[in-house]
């Protein structure tokens, strides 16, 4: 019996050893719980065109960190812009489609020798065409020597048309394509966020897209001023300027800009003179007191 009393207490003794490595993984588990930090919420909102839109579900996956979120916000704008641009260029061809195909016509009768349908086409009445008849037999009744200065003026004629169309055509397609990238650019300029504040003032004081508008203005007016082009960067950082006054008029609804610093105060000494509510009551009589006290403000 007393071997069996001596051999009751082992299940006791193992029992202990068990429950200590419960405890030990406890103590870092709760540990971690405490220093873990809010899990990084990101905003899937961005802007285009002076409206606010929500990225596609599709790109949401692929946003990690703030960095990934800045990619694909810069990714979804620019295919925006491209759709918003490819829109344009169909309204493009189809205002000059017409026009190409009534060309081609002209040329399909030109082809088959049926002049008198092309006359028709462009306008021309008999009366037109006589009178067009009687000048070329005219030219070709001249003396040799007056026919081929005839011929030479108007050559130099037709050459110097020639060519300022050509350079008109140029400029026109310079200032297209110009203002098709400036277009393009000016929302990218839009969509950072440094310019969100005053757009969005601005649109809530004078309607929805009136920000956008105005900026367009400004630019054409400085372009007829300086008769020059004007990024829209440098455009955007004009109008900011002008608007400063504005800005402060305006209630501060959200926080400033990370690339923005926040602009201090400048310390000015306090007027603390009689019926100031200084607790102290202290009377400053000379130049070094205050010099003094604004010292220690500035402490």
């Amino acid at each position: 019996m007393a071997t069996e009393d001596q051999g009751t207490p082992t299940p006791t003794t193992t029992e202990a050893p068990a429950q200590a490595p419960a405890q030990e993984t406890t103590a870092p588990a709760a540990a971690a719980t405490e220093n873990a930090q809010p899990a990084w919420t990101p905003d899937f909102t961005y802007e285009f065109d002076g409206k606010k839109r929500e990225i596609d579900p599709m790109f949401r996956t692929v946003i990690k960190d703030e960095d990934s979120l800045k990619k694909v916000r810069d990714y979804v704008q620019r295919a925006d812009a491209s759709s918003k641009y490819r829109e344009k260029m169909q309204g493009y061809e189809a205002e000059w489609k017409p026009i190409v195909d009534r060309v081609g016509k002209l040329q399909q009768w030109f082809e088959k020798g049926d002049h008198e349908r092309i006359f028709k086409e462009l306008g021309y009445d008999d009366e037109t065409i006589f009178k067009y008849v009687k000048n070329k037999l005219e030219q070709a009744q001249m003396p040799q020597d007056q026919r081929q200065l005839f011929e030479a003026k108007r050559a130099a004629e037709l050459e110097k048309e020639r060519l300022m169309e050509e350079n008109m055509s140029y400029r026109e397609q310079a200032s297209q394509e110009l203002a098709r990238v400036t277009d393009i650019e000016l929302d990218m300029e839009l969509a950072k966020p440094q310019h969100q504040r005053l757009a969005d003032a601005y649109d809530k004081a004078y309607g929805s897209g009136a920000f956008k508008a105005m900026v367009i203005d400004r630019g054409a007016h400085l372009v007829a001023q300086q008769g020059q082009h004007v990024r829209p960067g440098q455009l955007l950082s004009i109008v900011a300027r002008d608007f400063a006054p504005f800005m402060a008029s305006q209630p501060e609804a959200t926080e400033m800009p990370a690339q923005q610093p926040q602009q201090t105060k400048p310390k000015v000494i306090p007027n603390v003179g009689k019926g100031s509510g200084s607790p102290t009551r202290t009377q400053y009589r000379s130049i070094a007191d205050l010099k003094k006290r604004a010292q220690q403000l500035g402490e």
